[in-house]
């Protein structure tokens, strides 16, 4: 890289300014969060074990193939680090995704027990606001 924020690709032998490349990496790790939060939630209306896992490797599964996609196109090429960025994104995404399903869970169960201990304390007489 030289000191004017200029490197070249070594792949395609071009130049490319390094915010350009920045901001393209972290487009990549956003999207593949996304479809990683997004494999999830699909995953959630199915009856399987190991949600995580499933929807890890699948979006893994994903970032892989999108790189053998590179290799056969012109002016790209396939990159380790780039399948590891991805991954990462996907990894975040499903664990904000599973984060999120525990944090509604327990509002879920802690409404159920209150209305619970509301209903025992109050008997029938009391109405719920």
């Amino acid at each position: 890289m030289s000191s004017n924020g200029i490197e070249i690709n070594p792949i395609t032998n071009a130049r490319v300014d390094k915010w350009e490349m920045s901001v393209r990496k972290f487009a990549h790790y956003v999207l593949f969060a996304i479809g990683g939060l997004i494999i999830y939630a699909i995953l959630q209306h199915f009856h399987v074990k190991h949600k995580i896992l499933i929807a890890i490797f699948l979006g893994m599964l994903l970032a892989c193939t999108d790189e053998i996609h590179q290799f056969y196109s012109d002016n790209r090429g396939p990159r380790l680090f780039d399948v590891a960025l991805d991954s990462l994104g996907v990894v975040s995404g499903v664990l904000f995704g599973s984060s999120c399903t525990k944090i509604m869970n327990q509002f879920k169960k802690g409404k159920k027990v209150y209305d619970k201990l509301q209903k025992n304390h109050c008997g029938e007489d009391c109405k719920s606001g």
